[in-house]
């Protein structure tokens, strides 16, 4: 399961 959006790696994207 996907972790919550982070805007420290991935702006728009979902951290999988």
């Amino acid at each position: 399961m996907p972790r919550a959006p982070t805007t420290r790696t991935r702006p728009t994207g979902w951290m999988t």
